[in-house]
């Protein structure tokens, strides 16, 4: 049976059209090359050269194995280094979620570190809330993901990469609208708007639990977009918690102030304890947790 050291063989004979020159090219005795294309000629059926005691001629078979040999053997080359490639995490695709508070600045810094250092590396991105993510990637629809308040997940790993500070986020018609900063106590009349439970119920958490700090107990209305306030229901008393980055990118008709006292949320990787995929390292590798906060 025809392997694929026949064909080197044969395509090292065709382009040197000299026997001794193929072997010598190929670091081994004329012989064993010899034998080798009368081996690959008798299974084909065919006579691949014109043998003289001058030289050697290409038959049209010998014309056309040439062309598809050189084809099939660069295909089998580039195939066994995008293996290796592969298994070293720097070729192929990496599947990478994020929540919308993350589509500013952090994303887009990220995967661009990702390129550069690892261009063979294909990313298909996409957004969700950060409760979406999480099951997303349980259901490994995705292999990586970027999300503000997660929860501990069973299967999940996760660790910090950056802490936004957080601003207060409400419409112009807000009575508080000419404020640079507040506090939130100032804000204890007002309905917080909130993404729904199973979106991300780290965040409803985080906030009940600041307002209660305050002293009072946050009234919420749940919006499908937090961020949006064209998803928000009527009403100038709306108010809730944004990124800075989300803040620094707000509509012209959103006000935006500064927490006061200073709070911050991490922003957090997550990926499946289990996996082990070299492209999902080459991602950990680059997505270094940036300095904590100054106290």
């Amino acid at each position: 049976m025809a392997e694929l050291r026949h064909l080197r063989y044969f395509v090292a004979v065709a382009e040197e059209l000299s026997f001794s020159r193929a072997a010598d090219r190929l670091h081994m005795a004329a012989s064993p090359v010899s034998q080798a294309i009368r081996q690959l000629e008798a299974e084909l059926g065919v006579d691949l050269f014109v043998r003289t005691t001058r030289h050697v001629e290409l038959t049209a078979a010998g014309r056309r194995l040439l062309a598809d040999g050189v084809a099939a053997l660069q295909a089998v080359d580039g195939a066994f280094a995008n293996a290796a490639l592969a298994g070293r995490g720097v070729l192929g695709t990496l599947r990478v979620g994020s929540s919308p508070a993350a589509r500013h600045e952090v994303r887009p810094a990220l995967l661009s570190r990702l390129r550069e250092a690892h261009p063979g590396i294909a990313v298909d991105a996409s957004e969700a809330t950060t409760g979406n993510l999480c099951r997303e990637l349980l259901s490994h629809r995705l292999d990586v993901a970027l999300g503000f308040c997660t929860e501990p997940v069973p299967g999940l790993a996760r660790r910090v990469l950056l802490h936004e500070r957080m601003h207060l986020f409400m419409r112009r018609t807000h009575r508080f609208a000419g404020e640079s900063q507040l506090e939130l106590t100032a804000l204890r009349g007002d309905r917080f708007v909130v993404p729904a439970e199973e979106l991300n119920a780290g965040f409803n958490r985080r906030l009940r639990r600041l307002c209660r700090e305050h002293g009072f107990e946050p009234v919420t209305v749940v919006a499908p977009a937090v961020w949006e306030d064209e998803e928000w229901p009527p009403g100038a008393d709306l108010v809730t918690l944004a990124t800075e980055r989300v803040a620094r990118n707000a509509a012209p008709h959103i006000h935006t102030a500064l927490l006061v006292p200073e709070l911050y949320l991490p922003l957090e990787v997550v990926w499946r304890e289990d996996d082990d995929s070299p492209i999902l390292q080459r991602f950990l590798e680059v997505a270094t947790p940036a300095p904590e906060p100054a106290p």
